[in-house]
């Protein structure tokens, strides 16, 4: 997987949803050696228009999965220490909060949750070549693709 691997969630206008980033730099300022040893993807930039509140579990467990099909065992996630309601939210979508580090960096409270079982999935090589299924839970989205699209490069966005 690239560093830095961005994808979409566009609705059937062409109009984006949400993004999100899932990569596999562990930043050695938040995490420690032994962590970062262990097979984890981390996620960036969720970011979910307000009219498609709630799409952000969806592409969550998404990412659980993505992060089980390459192999890896951790998603992992960093988030300003000060935004309790953001810990809450990841919290009530099964991340364990790791610890609350003191940095000059806002971005200090670390949490994990285990990447869905790779052994479930599909051929994960095929998936970073092709748009994903984003399969929802709510009917309120039937106006979205529920497809995962990659953007190439980050200047794109």
């Amino acid at each position: 997987m690239r560093a830095g691997e961005t994808w979409m969630i566009r609705t059937d206008d062409g109009e984006t949803a949400a993004t999100v980033a899932l990569d596999s730099f562990s930043d050695p300022q938040l995490w420690v050696p032994s962590e970062q040893a262990e097979p984890a993807m981390y996620l960036h930039r969720l970011i979910v228009r307000r009219k498609y509140a709630g799409l952000g579990d969806d592409i969550i467990d998404w990412a659980c999965r993505r992060a089980g099909q390459l192999g890896n065992h951790w998603v992992r996630i960093d988030v300003w220490t000060d935004n309790v309601g953001l810990h809450r939210y990841y919290e009530e979508r099964g991340f364990k909060h790791v610890r609350t580090l003191d940095l000059d960096y806002p971005s200090g409270a670390l949490f994990q949750r285990p990447a869905t079982d790779w052994r479930e999935q599909t051929d994960s090589d095929a998936l970073a070549q092709q748009p994903q299924a984003l399969p929802t839970r709510r009917g309120r989205f039937e106006n979205l693709q529920r497809t995962l699209w990659p953007v190439p490069s980050e200047a794109v966005i």
